[in-house]
């Protein structure tokens, strides 16, 4: 989650007994370079990328358990991903620069 988040562990041993362990916290900055719509989608939707962004790029689409369904190298600003194929569900457009993950979900409809 974008923001500050607070962590902390919880060891479970075989035998039932815990212990947790400190508070730690994490600074995530996420800048969304990107715009997806229409979302949900019935077959196509479109990725907008913004002006500042390095080439190239790769956009993976995973399923829920993890699976990597679709995948794409672009070098252009705007590009229209058609999932045809795919059941209805939720997935996630994982897009990757040189120096950067951003993960958004998206839901494909009837």
């Amino acid at each position: 989650m974008n923001g500050i988040n607070y962590y902390r562990l919880k060891q479970t041993d075989f035998n039932g007994a815990f212990e947790y362990h400190g508070i730690s916290t994490v600074d995530c900055k996420q800048s969304n370079n990107f715009i997806i719509y229409p979302n949900p989608f019935e077959s196509k939707f479109k990725i907008q990328l913004l002006e500042d962004i390095q080439y190239p790029i790769t956009v993976s689409i995973i399923d829920y358990l993890g699976r990597k369904v679709y995948s794409q190298n672009i070098d252009s600003q705007s590009i229209e991903i058609s999932l045809d194929e795919l059941s209805v569900g939720t997935y996630f457009v994982k897009v990757i620069t040189e120096t950067t993950q951003i993960v958004e979900r998206i839901v494909k409809t009837k």
